[in-house]
């Protein structure tokens, strides 16, 4: 019987291959296949399995498993906690270099992580990671297992699943709001909603909006942002968001404008290799994001569809975040 299922198995993946068009994309993808290779060796730095962050590989994952027990555990006091370099330092056992540079509204969503065991965490997170992942492949490849496989594995889900982002569930949310923002502006407004969150990543989202005249979804995201922002004052206090803002202008800056952190793929990064030392974190972002809106617009006007407009606003938030 297994053999029968790994067969057929075989067989979709040989015959979803086939599909792909174009001799370049065959051989890219065949080619994406040998990033398997990292995932094997790197297996136990991705699944980091363990009862406590002690004995754990060191990943993104510490910070947002850290602020989810303060969430869980402290209320009001996290903010003061949180955004304070040094007491939030002091949660990890040693030195591990970690901050905390997201809005109070983030710990709506993780402070359930923060009534289990980082293990238990980590495998709540790797498990849900992968299935989104698998979804959205799957759907926006029209079901094509191998484009899908090819995904799961890509190097792009090895970036985020060794260093412990969650930046799958983002994409996911971002993904789904511009490919729904003219069909489903309800369901699109909520993900750009929960895209506040990590606000660096909607930066191109008001202007995809106008530029579709998705004005219900525009409405939605602004209410769901909202009432994400009044319900994290409820649980936490204005503090937190005092203390966010505040965070703004010194740990958030010193993060920005520092280099040297490995996998960083920001605009600003990337003229730093090129020898642009002084190159202005604030001044790139901007002429990235009128430049990236720039194409949209003239995408949208050229008569791109939706779906052309969604892939595009997806490469150039890359480019645009901070």
């Amino acid at each position: 019987m297994n053999a029968v299922f790994a067969n057929s198995g075989i067989d979709r993946l040989r015959r979803d291959f086939a599909l792909l068009t174009g001799g370049l994309l065959r051989r890219g993808m065949i080619i994406s296949l040998i990033t398997a290779v990292f995932f094997v060796v790197n297996i136990g730095t991705i699944a980091g399995i363990a009862v406590t962050q002690d004995i754990a590989p060191v990943q993104d994952f510490f910070a947002f498993h850290a602020a989810a027990e303060v969430a869980a555990e402290g209320g009001a006091m996290a903010g003061s906690e949180l955004y304070d370099a040094e007491a939030f330092a002091s949660l990890f056992s040693e030195d591990r270099g970690m901050l905390w540079l997201y809005p109070p509204t983030m710990l709506l969503v993780l402070f359930p992580f923060g009534l289990v065991s980082y293990g238990a965490a980590k495998t709540v997170w790797v498990i849900a990671s992968c299935m989104l992942l698998a979804i959205a492949a799957y759907r926006i490849s029209n079901r094509n297992a191998y484009l899908t496989l090819a995904t799961m594995i890509s190097p792009a889900a090895f970036a985020v699943m060794f260093t412990g982002q969650i930046s799958v569930f983002f994409a996911c949310l971002a993904l789904v709001g511009f490919l729904n923002a003219k069909t489903r502006p309800i369901l699109a407004g909520i993900c750009f909603g929960f895209l506040t969150l990590k606000p660096q990543f909607g930066l191109l989202v008001p202007v995809f909006l106008l530029c579709t005249g998705s004005w219900r979804a525009i409405i939605t995201a602004s209410v769901c942002a909202i009432a994400l922002a009044m319900m994290s004052v409820a649980a936490f206090g204005t503090a937190s968001w005092l203390a966010f803002f505040g965070s703004l202008t010194a740990t958030h800056t010193d993060f920005i404008v520092s280099y040297g952190h490995a996998g960083r793929i920001t605009l600003a990064d990337s003229f730093r290799i090129l020898g642009w030392v002084n190159a202005s974190t604030a001044l790139t972002t901007l002429i990235s994001i009128g430049i990236g809106g720039g194409l949209i617009v003239w995408a949208q006007r050229a008569g791109a569809s939706m779906r052309m407009l969604a892939a595009l606003a997806m490469a150039l938030t890359a480019v645009t975040a901070p």
